[in-house]
């Protein structure tokens, strides 16, 4: 099992990002705390794995799941997911600022979404408007 997943992730880092996947924001957070939900919209979902990943800033990408459908989720942890007719999701619980600024990919079967960044504007309903904030955003 071990080998089928380093595979499944090596695949994935090669494989050329496909225009016709991509994912959005479907549920917003009200605030820090709150959870989020991300969208994958695929035709006839899912009969192959229906997985999400994230990138880290030396462009690498870090498997969250490799098919959602396998999930046994207990509610502790801070991803969980699922999936309906029309695609699968992402649930981020207890959305902080670390989780924005991040690029996201959703990938199923061997074919990987282009990675796009969540930006608070997309995240949170009103995103806070301190200078403090922005400036922490900002990295200053």
């Amino acid at each position: 099992m071990e080998s089928l997943i380093l595979f499944l992730m090596v695949t994935i880092c090669f494989i050329k990002a496909d225009d016709n996947l991509a994912w959005k924001v479907v549920k917003k957070a009200l605030q820090f705390g709150d959870d989020l939900h991300l969208f994958c919209q695929v035709k006839n979902c899912c009969q192959k794995s229906a997985g999400w990943g994230k990138w880290t800033s030396d462009d690498h990408l870090i498997t969250i799941f490799i098919d959602v459908k396998n999930l046994h989720n207990d509610g502790s942890l801070k991803y969980s997911g699922g999936t309906n007719k029309t695609g699968f999701f992402l649930r981020i619980r207890n959305i902080t600022q670390g989780d924005l600024n991040i690029s996201y990919s959703c990938t199923y079967g061997f074919q990987v979404s282009r990675k796009k960044n969540l930006l608070m504007e997309d995240a949170l309903f009103s995103p806070p408007k301190t200078i403090e904030t922005i400036n922490r955003f900002k990295g200053l």
